[in-house]
């Protein structure tokens, strides 16, 4: 009975989380405790009951990092932060990371729009209010008064200034 809720390729699963998509494996009756995998589309949560696997040869953990100069630094290079932007570490830097191709999981990408879109409190975490849609209250992320919508937005992965940064497992 919920609004914009699916369940997709599963057996014996409700979903009554509204605006996600659910899907998993259960015998007996129906239930929300089968569900394996949630899609929350409001929040852009992704919930398991198992692991997350790479099924190629990525082997690190990563985050964006944007350098100070603005420029693309290829590949395998070392690098060292200069305040909380990124540039090739020379002898004696204290390393940060290697710039990456292998990463199996990448942090920070802002993949979809401006990483400033919604408003956060002081710990990071985005602040939220209650809607009315026409039909119910939903509880949507408030946004940054200072977003605009119309501006062209390109992700951080299509730009040269923002790099890919090993920080942790095999990197090469």
């Amino acid at each position: 009975d919920s609004g914009s809720s699916v369940v997709m390729a599963s057996k014996n699963v409700i979903n009554t989380k509204e605006y996600s998509i659910a899907l998993g494996h259960g015998d007996g009756n129906p239930s929300e405790g089968n569900k394996k995998i949630e899609l929350d589309a409001i929040g852009g949560n992704v919930r398991a009951t198992n692991r997350v696997e790479s099924v190629s040869d990525l082997k690190d953990f990563a985050e964006y990092f944007e350098s100070t100069d603005g420029q693309k630094i290829e590949a395998s290079y070392l690098v060292a932060l200069e305040g909380e932007k990124i540039r090739k570490a020379d002898a004696g830097d204290r390393i940060l990371g290697v710039v990456s191709k292998t990463a199996g999981l990448v942090l920070g990408g802002a993949a979809f729009d401006w990483k400033d879109r919604y408003l956060r409190d002081e710990f990071g975490g985005i602040i939220y209010r209650e809607v009315y849609d026409g039909e119910r209250v939903i509880t949507l992320p408030a946004e940054n008064p200072d977003y605009d919508p119309s501006e062209e937005y390109r992700p951080r992965e299509e730009r040269d200034e923002w790099h890919v940064i090993g920080l942790i497992g095999q990197v090469f």
